[in-house]
């Protein structure tokens, strides 16, 4: 068994990669809510990592492997952290609308503390930070925008600040026969062992106050993650090699001049390239002779090939007025300074003049204390020509351009990081130089180098390694850092890095497939003379290299004859050996912007890289340690070319009427650009040079062309877990259009100012001067758009750029789904269309590419004016059912739940770095491409184990870790963590979600168990609250398991122990085994700890693992061991445990129909303590009247104060826990029933005066209208009842009241209605008497009876008709309050 290594977690993100780059901050989930920060120092420690290092760890597979060094190490010793800050409003989505022409935030760039106010932390939280690090000495810089923190401190220091422990490595390359940079000249030999410099890094946990850690996105310089510089050599050349040493001098033989250097050669007025037979440059590089000649490019030479010198003469320029790069800064980010000699010696080279780069040269040290300095640390991290490359080229294509070297100290993350904030803090407004801190170097002038518009960075990784062998939650903090520099108008190129597709179908590198990046691929440039490639020429150089003489033709160069496929191979075949040529891939979890779309673009859903590409061969030179430095290449070069490309163009933009060169995020542009010259839009020229189909000069070759790049992608298939969604439908990816190795080609620099900017300044001649645009017509008014619904019918009007309506003048060809149509708006400039969608072979997830093209009609000038606006078209909403499928080892696709293990099964000793399946998402039973497969976390815990700054929030239970996209199969790879199970010990099985999104849809949930070693072992859980916690743990294909344990956290008694005894002695194991590899335990716990306290299952098992297998070859069998010895499995799975429910109960001392005094009583109970009651009484129309609190109580009504209707009571209970009970209680409130009852009495003692007093004389005919009145009202009293009766009855049948009260209510409806009979007997019976008294007596009708007594009757009748009118219009119970 292999020893547990926790040194993995540092090194291995970094060591699998060629690059050996991978990111150290990152961060997800939602934002905290604000929280009291006073005090942090005195607050409890709330841990983001628990790490501890193994500092023996190798990995000699890829070559590299981590060291301590405690020579190095002093507590004293200066280190710097960068810690990033979870954003507090939608930054990126900010950023698109950036970028959005119609909307009302295009181009609207904001400073660094306008990003503060809308997106960073409050002040006072952002001062805690600051102030809690200040307190350990530490020296904090701020940012304005307040998403960062830079720190800079002790050794001492930061272990005390983060309370962990801090020690010194170095990394150690076994080299393959590839330079790198940071590790010397030597590294170029294959089997040298070099190391890089030392580097600190925590090996302990890292501890912040609780109030401060959910507020932080990221924390990296604790890790030594470095990046590298995209800068190439051939395969076993240094350079050492490459640096050239000049072979005779200056004089002439029969007409031929020979120089004695490549210095004379230089001046840019020339544009000299050099070029040599594959005989002469074949036994340098060790390659035959037939593949070819050999050119070698300079600085000097790249104006002709990019169409610069078209706009340095004016004649693609506005107003056809020389541009120079004049009032733009370009910012190359860089380790460490040049050679201030060297960049003397340059431009009096290539300028004549030794000044005039640099009066034009700011050097700024972000952390740097001194020039010096800064120059010590290029050279001792192998910066130097990576520096030096960058300022060349772009001074030389953009020479009045100010440029400015952003150097850091090292190649860690953190000091990259802390580098883009600095910039949009201090660099990007023209701010005075003097509001830069101290403690950071300026050297040079200053004029113009607060100005930046333009980055360019030359370092990356493959997507692949950072997100599946570290994290996906890398990704994030890249676009959070890049957004930022977009939101103040900074344009970021990146290389795409020098592995190709890093030997599989798909694998861009990041940070160069972020949105927010413009990626740069590479190919080879070749340079004519007056149509000639190869010129034999009078002027000659000879060079030496280790003795070897290269005869070197010099020719002018006149134009770019052809840009190729640069060198591709797989360490078999091809010009070099080893992997190399320009970085490409679709993301696997960026999906595609609505801009990455054409008539000629994969639109699969997913991001595509690069966006453009350069020259990047192995024919390009550096000037740098005194001399010309050749054969080399990579995407170092193309770059800065693009980004100086990029200078000339925004000096154009300046000179329009907005005066604002500011363009940020250009990638929109670039889209557009490529699709108005395929739309024949007038004026349009081709921007971009595409690359051919065949390798050319020293290039060429069978195995260099598409074949072999086809070639390449088919031997990834099937073992390809991902492949591009293209692939299903276009076998090969040539085309004048977007493709993975050209993006949408070379770069023309004058062909893109003109389609760009124009010519001219009056609007309606270029894409970013428009002189109208179309807006969507929504109910709150014209909006901007982006992206349509096919299907669905817009309104649309078109603006003029002064915000006035335009009339009907105007045609509009209209490009949707495949098809053209057009389009003429009414005379207030609307009109109507409806896009269409044409659905790809498979089914993606894609938009589609869609255009208004608007022009005058009608127009007196020759050339109408135009507004070319492009927009993506959706999928109408997608329907049916989306399901997602994880399929476990055994072959079963499982839809609910899987297990899998990190431990590949059919191979021995590798380890999976991605979910193994396949795991696939269908609609309706047919796979689609680009589904979003969100990745939640349930139990990650252990990843502290590979990163320990990464903090514990961003992948905690319940945190989204990452997105992943489907490919043209529908299947997708997600993050499982395998680099655990490399240290093999007792590891916490890894516990995921994972749920698809597609066009609205939404799929069914999977959780998935990753378990670290082979085998299933998962456990079956049944859990009465309060009760017990019971069933089995199943385990399946698990090699000789010996014992298991099941358990309930540290419970007395909650223990399952089962031993399974030996049966046979294992010779290769040298163990005794049970030879046991299925089986289950039982389990029953019935004590379970308090409520709210977290039930923790525990299982483990331990055993032997026996992965020998064996073969046969040529009639001899061989076996392969491999037996870990004990292996142990370990799984910890969280059972929430909130008790049983609570009782309530509510009690009333009437019921049904009350009056008078109303007692209710509520009491509770529950098993733990702790528990809240409410009661609260409602009246019929769901308003709140009373509001009584406690576990128990009495609450006393007097009925006499509400009105008659219906009421209800509802008694809550909450426990700690969260658990809640509640009980109703409802009633009707009749005051005037005592009264009723005691009237009818009262009526009937009147009739009993009346039998023994005899009737007295009165008016006969008023007292029988009286006695008719009280019929009447006793008729009406009787309906209303029956009515209420009716009402109560459809009450009951609603389902509003339950039966109980509905059989009361009857029955107190039955009691008065025998009352009300009763009455009327009495007024029948005081009828006949009053009727006989008539007959009978002279008197009247009425007899004896006195007129007052009548009265009584009457009024006492006219009471009850009301009383029980009043329960007529009793007001029904809601529907939801049944009772």
């Amino acid at each position: 068994m292999k020893t547990r290594n926790l040194a993995l977690a540092i090194a291995v993100l970094t060591v699998v990669a060629v690059s050996i780059m991978a990111f150290s901050v990152a961060g997800s989930g939602i934002n905290p809510k604000p929280v009291n920060v006073q005090s942090a120092e005195n607050q409890p420690l709330s841990p983001i990592t628990d790490f501890s290092l193994n500092s023996n760890f190798q990995n000699t597979s890829s070559g590299y492997a981590l060291v301590p060094d405690n020579s190095v190490y002093s507590p004293s010793a200066m280190i710097s952290v960068f810690i990033s800050f979870k954003p507090q409003g939608d930054l990126q989505g900010y950023v698109r609308d950036l970028y959005t022409p119609s909307s009302p935030y295009y181009h609207q760039f904001l400073t660094a503390s306008q990003i503060g106010n809308r997106f960073g932390l409050n002040q006072n939280t952002y001062n805690e930070f600051v102030q809690y690090f200040e307190s350990y000495g530490l020296s904090v810089s701020q940012s304005q925008t307040r998403l960062d923190l830079y720190l800079t401190g002790s050794v001492a220091q930061f272990s005390a600040a983060f309370h962990t422990k801090i020690q010194a490595f170095r990394y150690q390359y076994t080299s393959n026969g590839l330079w790198n940079p940071l590790f010397g000249n030597e590294s170029a030999l294959p089997g040298s062992i070099s190391y890089s410099q030392p580097f600190f890094a925590a090996t302990g946990d890292l501890m912040l106050p609780s109030s401060l850690e959910p507020y932080i996105s990221g924390i990296s310089g604790l890790n030594g993650l470095f990046a590298q510089p995209d800068i190439a050599l051939p395969y076993g050349m240094s350079p050492s090699i490459a640096y050239a040493i000049a072979n005779g001098n200056n004089g002439a033989d029969g007409g031929t001049t020979y120089l004695a250097s490549l210095d004379n050669i230089q001046n840019l007025t020339y544009a000299n390239y050099t070029w040599a037979t594959a005989q002469s440059v074949g036994p340098v590089l060790g390659f035959p002779y037939d593949l070819g000649n050999y050119q070698f490019i300079f600085p000097s030479t790249m104006h002709m090939l990019t169409g610069a010198e078209n706009l340095w003469n004016g004649q693609y320029a506005l107003r056809e007025s020389p541009d120079l790069g004049q009032g733009i800064t370009v910012a190359v980010i860089e380790v460490g300074f040049p050679i201030p000699s060297d960049m003397a010696q340059f431009s009096q080279q290539v300028f004549g003049n030794a000044n005039q780069l640099p009066d034009r040269l700011t050097y700024i040290g972000v952390g740097i204390p001194s020039l010096s300095e800064g120059i010590n640390d290029g050279l001792v991290y192998g910066w130097t020509l990576e520096t030096s490359l960058d300022i060349e080229y772009i001074a030389a294509m953009a020479p009045m351009a100010h440029i400015d070297v952003v150097a850091v100290p090292n190649p860690e993350f953190s000091s990259f990081d802390n580098a883009y904030q600095f910039i949009a803090q201090y660099l990007v407004n023209n701010d005075p130089i003097s509001a830069i801190p101290s403690g950071n170097v300026i050297f040079g002038p200053t004029s113009g180098a607060t100005n930046i518009t333009i980055t360019s960075n030359s370092y990356g990784a493959p997507e692949w390694e950072a997100v599946f062998e570290g994290s996906p939650m890398y990704v994030t903090v890249e676009d959070q850092l890049l957004a930022q520099l977009n939101a103040v108008g900074v344009t970021n190129f990146f290389a795409s890095g020098d592995e190709g597709s890093n030997g599989m179908a798909a694998s861009p590198t990041m940070p160069s497939q972020s949105p927010y990046a413009t990626s740069v691929g590479g190919g080879q440039t070749t340079a004519e003379s007056n149509g000639v490639e190869f010129p034999v020429t009078s002027t000659i150089v000879n060079y030496s290299f280790f003795g070897l003489t290269i005869p070197m033709y010099v020719a002018q160069a006149t134009g770019l004859a052809s840009f190729t496929y640069w060198s591709y191979g797989a360490g078999l075949e091809g010009t070099f050996k080893g992997e190399v040529g320009g970085g490409f891939g679709e993301s696997v979890m960026e999906q595609q912007p609505w801009y990455e779309a054409g008539v000629d673009v994969y639109e699969t859903g997913a991001l595509i890289d690069p966006i453009v590409s350069g020259p990047a061969a192995f024919n390009m030179s550096v000037y740098a340690f005194g001399t010309w430095n050749l054969f080399y290449g990579g995407t170092s070069f193309a770059t800065p070319i693009t980004a100086a490309e990029w200078a000339l163009i925004e000096e154009q933009a300046a000179m329009l009427p907005s005066a604002n060169p500011r363009m940020g995020n250009i990638n929109g542009l670039l889209f557009e650009a490529h699709n108005a010259y395929n739309a024949n839009v007038p004026g349009i020229v081709d921007p971009f040079v595409d690359m051919m189909n065949i390798g050319e000069g020293f290039n060429y070759g069978p195995m260099n062309d598409y074949s072999w790049y086809l070639f390449n992608l088919s031997i990834s298939e099937p073992s390809d877990p991902v492949l591009p969604g293209w692939y299903a439908t276009l076998f090969n990816p040539a085309g004048s259009g977007w493709n993975f190795l050209q993006g949408l080609g070379f770069i023309n620099a004058a062909a893109m100012s003109k389609d760009v900017i124009g010519t001219v300044s009056e609007e309606g001649y270029a894409l970013i001067n428009p002189a109208f645009s179309v807006m969507m017509v929504t109910p709150s008014g014209l909006s901007a758009f982006t992206t349509l619904t096919s299907g669905q019918t817009y309104t649309f009007r078109i603006v003029t750029s002064t915000g006035a309506i335009a009339g009907d003048n105007y045609l509009i060809d209209a490009f949707s789904g495949g098809s053209m149509e057009q389009i003429m708006p009414n005379a207030t400039g609307y009109f109507n269309y409806t896009p269409s969608y044409t659905a790809l072979s498979f089914i993606g997830n894609a938009t589609e590419y869609g255009y208004f093209l608007v022009s005058v009609m009608n127009s007196p000038v020759a050339m109408p004016a135009w507004a070319f606006q492009q927009f993506g078209v959706s999928q109408p909403m997608a329907s049916g059912n989306l399901v997602l499928t994880v399929t476990n080892p055994e072959g079963v696709a499982e839809t609910g739940t899987v297990e899998i293990p990190m431990f590949t099964t059919g191979l021995t000793g590798f380890y999976n770095t991605y979910g193994i399946g396949p795991a696939e998402v269908m609609l309706n039973g047919q796979p689609v491409a680009s589904a979003v497969v969100s990745e939640i976390s349930v139990n990650v815990s252990q990843f502290f184990l590979i990163d320990p700054t990464m903090p514990v929030s961003s992948y905690a239970p319940g945190v989204t870790v990452g997105h992943f996209l489907t490919d043209a199969r529908g299947n997708f790879v997600f993050w499982i963590d395998a680099l655990l199970a490399e240290t093999n010990g007792t590891l916490l099985t890894q516990v995921v979600q994972l749920r698809a999104t597609y066009n609205g849809l939404v799929s069914n949930t999977v959780t998935v168990y990753i378990e670290p070693q082979a085998g299933d072992f998962i456990p079956s859980v049944n859990y009465v609250p309060g009760q017990y916690v019971s069933d089995v743990v199943d385990f399946a294909d698990m090699k000789y398991v010996n014992y298991v344990n099941v358990s309930i956290g540290s419970m007395p008694g909650q223990y399952v122990n089962v031993s399974y005894p030996p049966m046979f002695f294992d010779a290769r194991a040298n163990a005794t085994v049970s030879g046991i590899l299925n089986g289950y335990v039982p389990f029953n716990f019935t004590v379970l700890p308090p409520p709210g306290q977290t039930i923790m299952l525990n299982m483990t098992a331990s055993g032997i693992n026996d992965l020998s297998f064996s073969f046969s070859f040529f009639g001899f069998t061989f076996i392969i061991y491999d037996i870990q010895h004990p292996i142990v499995w370990h799984y910890a799975i969280l059972i929430s445990n909130p008790g049983p429910d609570p009782t309530s109960s509510i009690a009333a001392s009437q019921n049904g129909i009350v009056s008078g005094d109303l007692n209710i009583a509520y009491s509770s109970s529950w098993l733990g303590s702790g528990l809240t009651g409410k009661l609260q009484v409602y009246g019929s129309s769901g308003n709140l009247i009373y509001t009584f609190t406690g576990s128990s109580g009495n609450a006393m009504i007097n009925t006499e104060n509400l009105n008659d209707g219906y009421y209800y009571a509802v008694y809550t209970v909450q426990t700690p826990t969260g658990l809640s009970r509640s009980s109703g209680y409802g009633f009707f409130v009749y005051n005037d029933a005592y009264n009723l009852e005691k009237n009818i009495t009262d009526v009937q003692k009147a009739v009993s005066s009346y039998s023994s007093s005899g009737v007295q004389a009165s008016s006969v005919s008023v007292q029988l209208s009286t006695i008719s009145s009280l019929m009447n009202q006793y008729n009406s009293s009787l309906a209303n009842l029956n009515s209420l009766q009716a009402q109560a009855t459809a009450l009951y049948e609603g389902g509003v009241i339950n039966a109980s009260l509905y059989n009361l209510v009857q029955t107190q409806i039955s009691s008065y209605k025998a009352a009300l009979q009763t009455y009327h007997g009495d007024i029948v019976s005081l009828e006949e008497q009053l009727n006989s008294a008539h007959a009978n007596k002279e008197t009247g009708l009425f007899g004896g009876y006195s007129h007052s007594l009548i009265g009584l009757f009457s009024g006492i009748i006219a009471a009850v008709i009301a009383a029980i009118v009043s329960i007529a219009v009793i007001v029904p119970r809601k529907k939801d309050r049944k009772q």
